[in-house]
Formats: C-alpha cells, sequence, structure tokens
C-alpha cells in the first residue's frame, strides 16, 4: 500500500534528486572573485568583472539523469502491489544514480578543475545525491522485507 515506509524513502528519492539539479555539485571560488559552478543542469563561470558564462553540454547530461531517477522512483510508488517491479526499479535507480555520481566525478576531474587550476570543492548537490542513493538502498530494503513477510503469510495458509 501507499503508505508504507518504503514510500517516505522513495519519495524523498525524488525530492533529493530534484533539489540536487539546483544547487551545485562542485565549486570553485578563485581569490580575485572568479567563480567556477557545476550544476547538474549546467556550467557557470562567473568572472572577476561580474560577467556570466552559462554552458548547457555535456553537464546538462547529468540532470536528465536526475530527473529520470527521479521519476522512475515516483512511478515506482505506485507499484507497491508489485513489489518484484518495484525492486527492478530501484535498481534501475541505483545504476541511473551512479551514473550521476560518476559522471559528475568526472567531468570535475577531466574538465573543470583545468580551468580552476586544480582546485576547487564538492558542495551541497554533491551530497544530496549521495542522500538519494542512501534513501534508495533502504527503500529497497523495507521492499524486500514487505515480500518476505508477504511469503511467510502465503506458507501459513
Amino acid at each position: 500500500m501507499i503508505q508504507r515506509i518504503q514510500t517516505v524513502f522513495l519519495f524523498l528519492v525524488s525530492a533529493l534528486l530534484v533539489a540536487a539539479c539546483f544547487f551545485p555539485v562542485w565549486a570553485f571560488d578563485a581569490a580575485g572573485g572568479e567563480v567556477h559552478q557545476l550544476f547538474l543542469l549546467g556550467y557557470n563561470h562567473i568572472s572577476a568583472s561580474g560577467e556570466i558564462v552559462k554552458e548547457a553540454m555535456p553537464y546538462a547530461a547529468l540532470g536528465m539523469l536526475a530527473f529520470a531517477a527521479a521519476t522512475i522512483s515516483l512511478i515506482s510508488i505506485f507499484q507497491f502491489k508489485n513489489r518484484m517491479k518495484q525492486l527492478k526499479l530501484g535498481y534501475i535507480n541505483a545504476f541511473l544514480m551512479i551514473g550521476i555520481m560518476a559522471g559528475s566525478l568526472y567531468l570535475v576531474k577531466y574538465n573543470l578543475v583545468e580551468l580552476a587550476g586544480g582546485k576547487g570543492n564538492y558542495s551541497v548537490g554533491f551530497f544530496l545525491v549521495v542522500g538519494a542513493i542512501v534513501a534508495n538502498m533502504v527503500a529497497g530494503k523495507f521492499i524486500r522485507k514487505d515480500e518476505e513477510l508477504v511469503r511467510s503469510m502465503d506458507r501459513m495458509r
């Protein structure tokens, strides 16, 4: 049913992934006032003079993965009658979120660190994706627990 605890965690996965799109994943503030920021939806470079340069691709691919994973998580909430399908959707979601993490690490390491002079810090958006992965794992645990309970009740009959 929808009121199960895994519903809360699946909704939390969706909320964290959508929020991660609007917070920087990685940021670097240079001493001269220059700012480099990687979002899941794009890359922003603010020069010392205040000029803003925004790039969408290939960075926006991470945002597309995040919205796809959030959508799958919401779809999974309404698959409560078929727990095995819910588990499969959770596994697909986990692969998408790992893809987000790997993609952001790759883009930071090979594209942005050179621009920032080898410096920078992972920011809130990165840790929101990590939280979504953890919430997805906990939801999977509760889905498996429900499936085991249903199977044990079938044996009793």
